[in-house]
């Protein structure tokens, strides 16, 4: 079965989508993420304005807030891994769902709604990037091709 998309049109969707997220990671870092508990501000902040859709703030209140450090380390290490992973182009389709995972929980936190937001376009583009093979042209996943299973590049 051959390719429907020329993957290589979706080169500068996965090379913006791997900047976000490093860039994301990399001003957490910078901002002492991990060493100071801005999480737990930031959701707190959330919380407190009533943002989080209704089903995710008890989440967010029993899960998240007792272990903020741990989700800090989660988030800014989740980020930079799916950042790297996509500007390489390895193994695009997995970093791209835990891209998506990563934005999925950000949108229900801050309760962006189906209207403009900054939120679902980067949700958008990485569902695209999880359903193509975006990671076959210019990118790692070319050179494995055929060595890994279809679904991993």
């Amino acid at each position: 079965m051959g390719e429907l998309t020329r993957v290589s049109y979706l080169l500068p969707l996965r090379l913006f989508c791997g900047w976000v997220f490093l860039n994301a990671a990399l001003s957490k870092l910078a901002g002492n993420w991990l060493t100071q508990p801005a999480l737990a501000g930031v959701i707190t902040g959330w919380l407190r304005d009533g943002k989080p859709y209704s089903f995710y703030a008890p989440f967010l209140r029993s899960v998240v807030l007792p272990h903020a450090t741990l989700f800090s380390y989660m988030v800014t290490f989740g980020e930079l891994l799916v950042g790297a992973a996509l500007l390489a182009g390895l193994f695009t389709r997995v970093a791209s769902a835990a891209g998506i995972l990563l934005v999925l929980n950000f949108f229900l936190g801050h309760g962006d709604g189906l209207g403009a937001n900054n939120t679902a376009p980067i949700l958008v583009m990485c569902i695209t990037l999880m359903l193509t093979s975006a990671g076959r042209s210019l990118g790692l996943d070319a050179a494995l091709r055929g060595k890994l299973p279809h679904w991993l590049s």
